[in-house]
């Protein structure tokens, strides 16, 4: 039913009003885009190439060098759009031609470039090494193709001759060509051969899923056999001998028997009928240790797992995510330009809102404390209260209390502001200070002004900003008279400030001097009601909880999530506009959203609802999102559903940028390419809008579009909580009716023909007529939820 999807697409919004609803929301404008990382290419597995789909009658593979030694390829393949068909076979009419073969060598042959079979002793590699030597199928017939497969020897007995760096070239007459794509890629690392060992840190389960998420050849997912592992690694869990039984979520080809009959072969292997959200899940005798995981690909290679996850469950509802393969990778999320840093961030603001400089991270700088706890040199440093990074790992820490921190400016400002925290990352929660005085200087000895004097606070846990009147000084101390759960850690000390007199209407709310006993109570007692309402939300699935909450081998009854949403992506008629005024919803464009807290504030709600509303436009994608407030310069990461073309929207001084990471050798994170968006931007209003090429996100026709949103967000992950779009003809929106205290469902048809779906909501099923290139309005009944009115909505395909 959905161009570029295989499969039946289960739409999936949860709808909810009441409290979730009570605050009016700005609009912030989303967009997304994104290209992967320089990807792997491994010997032993196919490499996919995607391109805009196009016509063509020959497709070619030019092989850029020169190499050590001559490209070596066992089989090329061409997709058909939409298929994924193979129309390069010789059996479908292909026929194989190359500028050369490498001559003496009966296993090396131009023929068996298209006949099928895998490896060394059925491949093709040219006379030389030299750069321009290229290799052609030219199909039965003009075809429209979106995908070129390659690979050296699935069979895993060589691992040489792996090429690069590939051209891909299309014709209609073999005359006339025209560039699809440049493939660059990079040698992995390690073999992957067909056996995937996954250690899982040991835990209690009955249940364990393997959730594929894209393989790395575009192809459902294929495997010959599943293995669970106890204490006992010689000991295979998930066999029948064991009383294990397995499920698997479609099958084309084979069973969920054929998984664990010990077989490896081709014919005793099971595919799955479609290439998005397939699982096989292993279900055990009863609960146990479970210490890995093991799968074993296709003896053929199609379909091989690329981007998977494993979770593990005791009761088949609440599931734990023990492993992931192949995700997208970005750096926590950055500090907005408000100099206000989202929770996780790693990176110190540089400067404020209004542009005034943090004068501790100047040069000529200089600090020094009391004492330093003993013995962790390599992690609680003094130079570490001026480094620019957060975290416990680059902090310090007191050797005994009470305790005292002073920073040297190197020469006198005008000083306004002072920021500190115990751990910004949130990853620690003790040895946070409770009664502090900030004081000033203009010189050394003295003497010290007061500007800020607090007792009874109840812990500076993560970054918090104190501000007073501008005060000319040269030193900056924080005296340390109390703290909870060990002597007070600061990850980072900020002082901002001016060399010229700064106007007190710029300094902002001015933080008390000295907080009296009613003022503090007050305080406590509005932080005391976020804190209800925040754990209210996590118990509800609004929110995200501490991820070390849930890690302990016993904990499983931990607040359950409200499920990610799976919605339509239509194609417009015409391109969106890329302003920042309007506020009517795009006519043609499905829209999801999602739940984040944030505590920044204690006195607005700790709520935080982003939506997002996408649609494609030709070969462009448009989307945009709102949300109460921005948490974090991070705005968005986003990917194809498989992981290919992650990456993260920045929102910086010169606009937004999308910015591609990739992990290094030493496992930090590297910043491959960053590339200028194309559209407006209204930090004020808290609205964005940009327009991305869908070339940019590789995997997007098989496996949609994955919008990350709510980044900064409390214990939100730096990929963001998913809405997902997936190719369609259909549209899907929702909306609030107050008058009559009911969900409404815009659902929205862009073929030329009337769709029938099928929308269930509430244990009722309704079958609705869409027209072509029209809407429908769906009235949805609504159930008293924990947090006010809520439905979840599902809609199925029923043309």
């Amino acid at each position: 039913m959905c161009a570029g999807i295989r499969g039946a697409v289960l739409w999936r919004m949860l709808l909810l009003a009441g409290f979730l609803a009570a605050s009016a929301m700005p609009l912030l404008w989303l967009a997304c885009r994104g290209d992967a990382e320089e990807p792997e290419v491994a010997a032993d597995a196919p490499t996919t190439i995607t391109f805009a789909p196009v016509e063509a009658r020959f497709v070619r593979l030019v092989f850029r060098g020169p190499m050590a030694e001559g490209p070596c390829i066992d089989e090329l393949e061409v997709l058909e759009e939409g298929s994924g068909r193979n129309v390069a076979l010789a059996s479908e009419g292909g026929r194989a031609t190359a500028s050369s073969c490498l001559q003496g060598y009966a296993a090396h042959r131009i023929s068996h470039l298209n006949d099928g079979r895998y490896g060394n002793d059925h491949s093709w590699i040219p006379a030389s090494s030299q750069d321009g030597e290229w290799a052609q199928v030219e199909l039965g017939r003009p075809t429209r193709v979106a995908a070129v497969v390659y690979s050296r020897d699935r069979q895993g007995q060589y691992l040489d001759r792996v090429p690069l760096r590939v051209d891909v070239l299309v014709s209609l007459d073999g005359e006339h060509w025209k560039t699809a794509a440049e493939f660059r890629g990079r040698l992995a690392t390690e073999r992957r051969g067909p056996i995937r060992n996954i250690p899982i840190a040991l835990q209690h389960a009955r249940y364990v899923r393997l959730e594929i998420l894209g393989t790395s050849d575009g192809e459902p997912p294929a495997l010959s056999e599943v293995a669970v592992f106890g204490r006992d690694r010689e000991r295979n869990l998930a066999t029948k001998h064991e009383g294990a039984t397995v499920l698997v979520s479609s099958a084309r080809m084979g069973s969920a028997e054929s998984l664990c009959d010990g077989k490896t072969d081709a014919s005793s292997c099971w595919q799955a009928a479609w290439v998005r959200g397939q699982s096989v899940t292993v279900t055990l005798k009863e609960r146990t240790e479970v210490t890995g995981m093991s799968f074993t690909v296709h003896p053929h290679g199609n379909g091989a797992p690329r981007s998977y996850a494993v979770a593990i469950s005791l009761d088949g509802r609440r599931w734990k995510t023990v492993h992931r393969e192949g995700w997208g990778v970005v750096p926590p999320p950055a500090p907005l330009v408000s100099g206000v840093p989202a929770e996780g961030s790693l990176s110190v603001p540089s400067k404020d809102e209004r542009g005034y400089p943090n004068l501790a991270l100047g040069a000529g700088v200089g600090v020094k404390a009391s004492s330093t706890i003993p013995g962790h040199a390599d992690i609680h440093r003094v130079e570490h209260l001026c480094d620019g990074e957060y975290g416990n790992s680059r902090s310090w820490v007191a050797g005994s209390m009470p305790a005292w921190v002073e920073v040297d400016l190197g020469r006198a400002y005008w000083v306004f502001r002072v920021a500190f925290g115990s751990d910004n990352t949130g990853a620690f929660r003790d040895r946070a200070a409770t009664s502090f005085r900030i004081m000033t200087a203009a010189r050394a000895g003295g003497p010290w002004k007061t500007v800020v004097w607090r007792k009874g606070h109840t812990g500076v846990q993560q970054r918090e900003g104190f501000t007073f009147r501008p005060v000319w000084a040269r030193y900056v101390r924080i005296e340390l008279e109390g703290s909870r759960d060990g002597a007070v850690r600061i990850d980072e000390l900020e002082v901002y400030g001016s060399d010229k007199p700064v106007p007190l209407a710029s300094v902002g709310p001015l933080t008390e001097v000295a907080v009296s006993s009613a003022q503090h109570y007050a305080d406590s007692l509005r932080r005391a009601f976020q804190a209800e309402e925040y754990a209210w939300l996590k118990a509800y699935g609004r929110a995200d909880v501490a991820p070390y909450l849930t890690e302990y081998i016993r904990v499983w009854r931990y607040p359950d999530r409200e499920p990610e949403e799976v919605l339509p992506l239509p194609t417009a008629a015409a391109a969106p506009a890329l302003d920042t005024q309007g506020s009517v919803p795009w006519p043609t464009a499905s829209e999801g959203e999602v739940h984040v807290a944030d505590l920044s504030k204690p006195d607005r709600s700790p709520l935080v609802t982003a939506r997002v509303e996408a649609c494609v436009h030709g070969e462009t994608l448009y989307l945009r999102s709102s949300a109460q407030r921005l948490l974090s310069r991070h705005l968005a990461v986003v990917a194809s559903g498989d992981w290919s073309g992650c990456g993260v929207i920045v929102l910086g001084a010169d606009g937004l940028s999308f910015e591609q990471y990739r992990a290094g050798a030493d496992g930090k994170l590297e910043l491959v390419q960053a590339t200028r968006l194309l559209g407006k931007a209204d930090v004020a209003r808290g609205r964005w809008t940009a327009a991305l090429p869908l070339k940019l996100l590789p995997g997007w026709r098989s496996y949609g579009v994955r919008v990350g949103l709510g980044l900064g967000g409390r214990h939100t992950s730096a990929l963001g909580r998913a809405v997902y779009f997936v190719p369609s003809s259909l549209m899907m929106r929702r909306r609030w009716n107050a008058s009559a205290q009911r969900f409404e469902v815009v659902l929205g048809n862009t073929a030329e023909s009337a769709r029938q779906v099928e929308v269930c909501a509430g244990g009722r099923s309704t079958r609705v007529a869409i027209p072509a290139r029209g809407t429908a309005l769906v009235p949805v009944p609504t159930t008293a939820g924990p947090l006010g009115p809520e439905q979840v909505v599902e809609m199925r395909d029923a043309s």
